[in-house]
């Protein structure tokens, strides 16, 4: 029987997603293809209010698989590799469920660019990232060449691009590129306090927070400002932001429903 590459514990409506392909928890395309359907599943999983992603071992994950670009025959396939993970990432990215990566060690390349589409990233103290496909003649194909500018800075996204730069958890939170840094041994306790805090929430209202600041990362102050307000409208027509009000009026701990 083929060894499951991703495993799923669902506790307390928090989702752990773990990428278990080792020895380096490599991305091949059946993997990406598979980590996209989970997300998915997840997405549409009544009992689950948050994800976190993480990984086996010492490595979070650490991108395409080498040995499959080796074997790849032609421009259109080598394309075709780069379009699965950037669909895999997309969805993550655009997830109506707050996903967040715990990482624990290693994030290289297609790693990292799986970091960078989750709404959040936390690290271990013991964590590296990198870029590093500039190694072997490539360039961030999943996503990264937007999501990482867009993230610490063009000037720092380029620098860590062109000179395969590997940095530190430590100067990581200093660019941004982390919310936040814990002890190795307490990265995944600490993540699931932070997503158990989320779930006392309402899952459309995170919805609509998702959408709309996620519409501001593509497109312009305009219309952000016209996705809050839709978003406001269509909230008032559901059950928890009448009862949030009420509840704070109330002076009680509200019960949402979550529509």
């Amino acid at each position: 029987m083929e060894k499951q590459r991703i495993k799923i514990e669902i506790k307390s409506q928090v989702a752990l997603l773990i990428i278990d392909n080792p020895p380096v928890n490599s991305l091949p395309g059946e993997l990406l293809l598979e980590l996209g359907k989970n997300i998915d599943q997840l997405a549409n999983d009544s009992q689950v209010k948050v994800i976190i992603i993480t990984g086996t071992g010492k490595t979070f994950a650490t991108g395409a698989d080498i040995n499959e670009m080796g074997n790849v025959k032609s421009a259109v396939e080598a394309s075709a590799i780069s379009i699965s993970g950037q669909k895999a990432f997309s969805i993550i990215e655009q997830c109506p469920k707050p996903v967040i990566a715990a990482i624990h060690g290693f994030c290289f390349g297609g790693g990292l660019e799986l970091a960078l589409s989750c709404h959040m990233r936390f690290a271990s103290d013991k964590s590296v990232f990198c870029m590093p496909e500039i190694h072997v003649g490539l360039l961030p194909a999943f996503g990264g060449s937007y999501r990482l500018p867009a993230t610490i800075g063009y000037s720092r996204a380029l620098q860590m691009i062109l000179t395969a730069q590997k940095i530190n958890s430590s100067r990581a939170l200093e660019l941004q590129l982390v919310n936040d840094v814990f002890p190795y041994d307490t990265l995944l306790d600490e993540v699931r306090k932070i997503a158990l805090q989320m779930c006392k929430y309402s899952s459309a209202t995170m919805r609509f927070i998702l959408q709309t600041i996620l519409n501001g990362r593509f497109t312009g102050i305009g219309e952000t400002m016209n996705a809050e307000a839709n978003a406001v409208g269509r909230l008032y027509n559901m059950n928890d932001l009448k009862e949030g009000v009420l509840a704070w009026i109330e002076k009680r701990k509200p019960e949402f429903k979550d529509f």
